[in-house]
């Protein structure tokens, strides 16, 4: 496939996650396409998994996991008082990998459009957003996850 393709492909990929009214997409159709996002061509990343089981002895399952980011993705994102639960679960899946791999691991929550990255704090142990991105072009996204690169540790870029 030539570069060509496939950046016509990353820009439809960015298109439909930075639309404001995406509304009627399911998780599953977002998960989708951050796969294929963190795939493209503009970031060069290891093959992300999806639905990654904990192997903490329960069912629990992380949406997207691409080095040491866990990536948990929801419909829609308004507020952190609205995404509360959402934090809690993240919180929970970036806990339980950094005790069963003994490394430091991050969270990213997003409905596609809107990214929080989350860290713990080495300091107070709390689970704090560091920073925020909203999508909405294609040349945006590439820049804060390239200014992000420690969610990447092993990875290719």
């Amino acid at each position: 496939m030539s570069d060509n393709v496939r950046m016509d492909n990353d820009d439809k990929v960015f298109a439909r996650l930075a639309r404001p009214d995406a509304t009627s997409r399911t998780e599953a159709d977002i998960q989708s396409d951050v796969r294929m996002l963190l795939l493209g061509s503009r970031f060069n990343l290891d093959a992300p998994r999806l639905e990654e089981q904990l192997e903490d002895g329960t069912r629990r399952r992380i949406d997207v996991a691409v080095g040491a980011t866990v990536i948990e993705v929801k419909k829609r994102l308004d507020t952190e008082d609205a995404a509360r639960g959402y934090i809690v679960q993240l919180a929970g899946y970036v806990a339980t990998r950094t005790e069963q791999d003994q490394s430091r691991y991050n969270g990213i929550l997003t409905d596609g459009r809107n990214w929080w990255l989350y860290e713990v704090d080495p300091a107070t142990g709390a689970f704090e957003r560091r920073s925020t991105f909203t999508l909405s072009r294609p040349d945006q996204g590439p820049r804060w996850w390239s200014g992000s690169r420690q969610c990447w540790p092993r990875t290719r870029i």
